[in-house]
């Protein structure tokens, strides 16, 4: 259904399953002749697995234990909410990344940064239960963040600058 290969981390950022059932995963080198350990992570993009409730507002404390580890948050929102969403390095060699999915399990937004990621105004479609992935860019980092969901707007630069006469 699937494929993908890296010289590092192979990611499959999207696979459709057509239906129920038990499906295997083949994990290889690329060439058939290299040896060695590697991590593993699998999550649904729909209705995730093991998901941590996040409201607005709120900055939770997470981990990035092992390499491939992504962490889930979900949220619940309106259609036409616009979100801030920000992911804060506090220890650890981790490049913040962050990734915003649609209650379907499409992309909508997506950050990445050597510290804090910030995804300043993300436009949601539709109401209904959005996710949220946290992870290490490059996918061997690991190390500790902060995680806050926030209601945003859109964001303006020129109104930030804006100087008045009065």
């Amino acid at each position: 259904l699937c494929e993908e290969y890296s010289a590092a981390t192979a990611e499959i950022a999207s696979c459709n399953i057509p239906s129920s059932g038990t499906y295997s995963i083949l994990a290889a080198d690329y060439f058939g002749y290299n040896t060695g350990d590697y991590y593993l992570y699998l999550q649904r993009l729909n209705n995730p697995g093991n998901p941590v409730p996040i409201a607005f507002g709120q900055t939770l404390a997470g981990s990035i234990n092992t390499p491939a580890e992504m962490d889930t948050y979900t949220f619940t929102a309106l259609a036409g909410d616009y979100v801030l969403i920000r992911m804060s390095k506090s220890s650890g060699d981790i490049w913040s990344e962050i990734r915003v999915y649609d209650p379907g399990g499409s992309l909508l937004c997506e950050e990445y940064s050597a510290a804090t990621a910030v995804i300043t105004s993300c436009y949601l479609p539709s109401t209904g239960t959005y996710s949220i992935l946290a992870a290490d860019y490059f996918g061997w980092g690991t190390g500790n963040y902060s995680i806050c969901l926030d209601c945003g707007i859109v964001y303006l630069p020129f109104i930030l600058n804006y100087v008045s006469d009065d």
